[in-house]
């Protein structure tokens, strides 16, 4: 909550140095590049996405400086690195807007999707996620559907929606193998849906 990080080698159940400071306020997400694990994008409720470079972050004593960053109109939500290597971050924020930035140009805005992330006080806020190609994002909508948007247009490309989905789609994970989506409510039902 004070925008600090911790580094923990889970082998050992210890952290790695100290606790470092890299942001104003509470850091949402923290996500590793999986091509270069050295890169780790952060999402701040002070309306910012960072990305780091571990190995730069030393210790406590020292003030980190951020490889790049970009700014949202509200809190930021999430920050997700691009499954295929490319260095292309998708973000989520309270400005209900979804966005695609560079991170090999410095975060320069690749793409811009109007989207209603206004969840209120009982729902989970909204993070739109990479599906495995990095060609969309799989985002919950507040009208009880998931939205499949296309991460080059910006367009709808689906809604994946069932009569027994009730309640508002808050988290998604995309399966790395398979064209499957399962999608999680607060009514505690997780919903599986094929998208080939």
């Amino acid at each position: 909550n004070l925008g600090q990080l911790d580094r923990i080698d889970v082998r050992a159940a210890s952290r790695i140095g100290k606790t470092v400071v890299l942001q104003n306020r509470k850091i949402n997400t923290v996500h590793c590049d999986p091509l270069a694990e050295h890169l780790v994008a952060t999402s701040s409720t002070d309306s910012t996405i960072a990305i780091w470079d571990l190995r730069k972050i030393q210790s406590a004593r020292s003030t980190p400086s951020p490889l790049a960053t970009a700014e949202h109109g509200k809190t930021c939500q999430s920050a997700y690195f691009c499954p295929d290597g490319s260095q292309r971050v998708l973000s989520t924020s309270f400005d209900n807007s979804i966005r695609i930035w560079d991170a090999k140009k410095a975060m320069e805005q690749v793409s811009y999707m109007k989207h209603d992330n206004q969840t209120g006080r009982w729902v989970l806020p909204l993070r739109a996620v990479w599906t495995t190609s990095g060609d969309a994002c799989v985002v919950g909508s507040m009208k009880r559907t998931v939205d499949v948007i296309d991460a080059q247009t910006g367009s709808m490309a689906c809604q994946l929606h069932s009569e027994y989905m009730t309640a508002i789609a808050a988290r998604n994970c995309v399966h790395p193998l398979l064209p499957i989506v399962a999608s999680a409510t607060a009514s505690g039902r997780i919903h599986v849906f094929r998208t080939d």
